[in-house]
């Protein structure tokens, strides 16, 4: 809808209106709020987004977009543009109100980085939005909703390159598609077309489109491609109107063998960015959705952290450190100190695997370190302690070291609670104190044991 139209229509609760941005489908207008509304005060500034050209289908299409903004706020996603409430025209056409944007991705890019997008902010966009589409995904009953239709001009920039989703008038509900193709999953089957050719995947633009979190993930691979290079691999063919060729040079067929290759190879070139930056790029816009990344989540970790379990790797390497260091190092940390150190990396894996929803080997590898680790800490109290009529008596070979040893085994006791409590593999319980005298100790034992002997 024009400005004049919008301020015929809302005048007494906006004012200054002016054209922001004109799309295909959609106008966006910039606003001032003349009087308090949906929580916004006097004076704010709004973006009033309305259909191009009502009618019944594009109200329908706006209605379903409020519907979905709705549930987003609901569940409070930073990442995802803020909606504030939707008003409806004396004809019935409705304008959602929304906050406004410094720029889109595109017109960053285009802008003020011509040439090399800054690695950090690329980082920052890639995440927010990755973050933003994963509550998409997983928003509401069921299987969740899919965007279909990620693009660089969808991405709205705020605050000098705060970025979130927006523009959700292609988002509609992730059903069973139709096709019966186990490699295409979950997803949407529509004789419709959404989304944006150069970004959609090729599955996409058939007779029969198919949309899935897999068509999202292969769009969000193609805005990380569009990062980095500063265009898509199908900006230079001049094929967005012609779906079947676009088609074909996204699946690699009929003249197009090997063409995302060498797309990505042109990348690998530039050696701009990180290789695994790259890879994971790569592997979302895979002709084959089976071979692209399941999840956005598991994603964003391969953009991050080049494999799954890297972060993972390194950690186990740290606690494979400090499983060698005992009482009698050099080092100046105390075994409480030592202790702690291998819960942090510890609860950090534990973390990363909650996080990213990973399946991994490591933190059962992990545990079993740990496991070591108290194991020794017993056998390390039983060298200095021995048990006589269910009282324990320190082993001092003489008084000089009575005071050494003394706070020796009070550590050791104290590692034997930190291990049972925070491990919860019941070390003191089930494990080693069954093997110092069986049946006969128990947790109950070794704090009346501790506090005849040490208080």
């Amino acid at each position: 809808m024009e400005p004049d139209e919008l301020e015929d229509c809302f005048s007494g609760k906006f004012s200054s209106i002016s054209v922001k941005t004109s799309g295909t489908l959609a106008d966006i207008a910039q606003a001032v709020v003349n009087r308090p509304i949906f929580g916004l005060r006097e004076g704010d500034t709004v973006a009033l987004k309305s259909p191009k050209e009502p009618c019944k289908s594009s109200i329908e299409r706006f209605v379903r977009e409020a519907k979905i903004l709705e549930m987003l706020m609901r569940q409070r996603v930073p990442e995802i543009i803020t909606y504030y409430g939707c008003l409806a025209t004396p004809d019935g056409v409705p304008v959602l109100v929304e906050e406004l944007a410094d720029h889109n991705l595109t017109l960053l890019r285009r802008r003020k980085y011509k040439e090399d997008f800054p690695e950090a902010l690329m980082d920052s966009v890639i995440e927010r939005v990755a973050v933003g589409l994963s509550a998409v995904h997983s928003l509401g009953a069921g299987h969740g909703y899919l965007h279909r239709d990620i693009k660089p001009s969808n991405i709205y920039l705020f605050h000098g390159g705060l970025a979130k989703l927006g523009d959700f008038g292609s988002a509609g509900l992730n059903i069973q598609g139709r096709m019966g193709d186990p490699e295409l999953g979950k997803g949407t089957s529509s004789g419709g077309a959404h989304g944006t050719p150069n970004y959609s995947a090729p599955e996409t633009l058939g007779n029969r489109k198919i949309y899935s979190v897999s068509s999202d993930i292969y769009s969000l691979g193609c805005v990380g491609f569009y990062l980095i290079a500063g265009k898509t691999p199908f900006d230079d063919l001049g094929l967005e109107n012609n779906f079947a060729e676009l088609k074909n040079a996204k699946l690699g067929e009929w003249g197009y063998d090997g063409y995302i290759d060498r797309a990505i190879e042109q990348l690998v070139k530039r050696k701009k960015v990180s290789d695994h930056k790259i890879k994971a790029v790569r592997k979302a816009m895979d002709p084959s959705p089976a071979n692209r990344q399941k999840l956005v989540s598991e994603f964003l970790l391969e953009y991050q952290f080049e494999a799954e379990e890297t972060i993972l790797r390194k950690g186990f390497e740290r606690i494979q450190d400090l499983l060698t260091k005992t009482f009698d190092t050099n080092s100046d940390a105390t075994p409480i100190e030592i202790v702690d150190a291998f819960l942090c990396e510890y609860e950090k894996i534990l973390t990363h695997i909650q996080k990213y929803n990973l399946r991994s080997d490591i933190p059962e590898n992990a545990r079993d370190l740990l496991g070591q680790r108290a194991d020794k800490d017993y056998e390390n109290l039983r060298k200095y302690l021995r048990i006589e009529d269910g009282r324990a008596k320190i082993d001092l070979p003489s008084r000089e070291r009575a005071a050494e040893r003394k706070k020796y085994v009070q550590d050791l006791f104290t590692l034997l609670f930190c291990w049972g409590n925070s491990v919860r593999d019941k070390f003191i319980t089930d494990k080693a104190i069954s093997r110092i005298k069986p049946g006969a100790m128990n947790r109950d034992f070794f704090e009346r044991w501790y506090q005849v002997y040490f208080k």
